[in-house]
C-alpha cells in the first residue's frame, strides 16, 4: 500500500505479492476510485480476513481482497487513519482523524460471514417460509447474489 496524495494521486494503491516481491498484483478491486488508504491489518486467525482504513471510513473482507466490503453501522464518513485488533477479545480499534476512536466489538463473525451466507441459503426452502415476516418472503425467493447483498444492507456493511 502506498500513498501518493500529496502529488494529486488520489488512486487506491493496495497490492500484495506472493513471491516474495517479485511480481505484485492489486487487490484494490471494488475500492471506490480516488480513495486515500491509510492502513491495512490483517486477522491473525483467518489471514483471508483484513480490515482497511481509508479516508471514507474502513472497508473489510474475508476473501482474500477479491473484495471489500464498507463497515457502516452508524459510523460516520471519516478518515480512519490506524487500525489495531485486539487478539484476546477480537476487537477491532479504529483511530480516527478528529473524531477520537471507534472499537468494533468482537469481530469474529466476519471470519466466517461468507460461509455462513451460503449455509443460510440452502437452509431456507419454500416450506419454511411460513417462519419468516412478510418482508422475508421475497429474500427466500431470490437469487444467493441479491440474498447477500439484502443481508449486508440489513447489517449495515454494504
Amino acid at each position: 500500500m502506498f500513498d501518493n496524495h500529496k502529488y494529486g494521486d488520489y488512486k487506491a494503491y493496495l497490492y500484495k505479492s506472493s513471491d516474495r516481491g517479485k511480481t505484485w498484483k492489486s487487490i484494490s478491486n471494488n475500492l471506490p476510485k480516488n480513495t486515500i488508504l491509510w492502513r491495512l491489518v490483517q486477522d491473525h486467525q483467518n489471514s483471508k480476513l483484513m480490515f482497511l482504513g481509508t479516508e471514507f471510513g474502513v472497508y473489510f473482507t474475508n476473501n482474500a481482497a477479491k473484495n471489500w466490503t464498507k463497515l457502516k453501522g452508524g459510523m460516520p464518513n471519516i478518515s480512519v487513519r490506524d487500525l489495531a485488533i485486539q487478539k484476546s477479545e477480537n476487537d477491532l480499534v479504529l483511530g480516527t482523524f478528529g473524531r477520537g476512536i471507534y472499537i468494533l466489538d468482537d469481530y469474529s463473525s466476519l471470519r466466517d460471514f461468507a460461509k455462513t451466507i451460503m449455509k443460510l441459503s440452502y437452509l431456507i426452502q419454500e416450506k419454511d417460509i411460513g417462519i419468516f415476516r412478510k418482508e422475508y418472503l421475497e429474500v427466500v425467493r431470490k437469487p444467493l447474489k441479491e440474498i447477500i447483498f439484502m443481508l449486508q444492507k440489513t447489517l449495515h456493511m454494504e
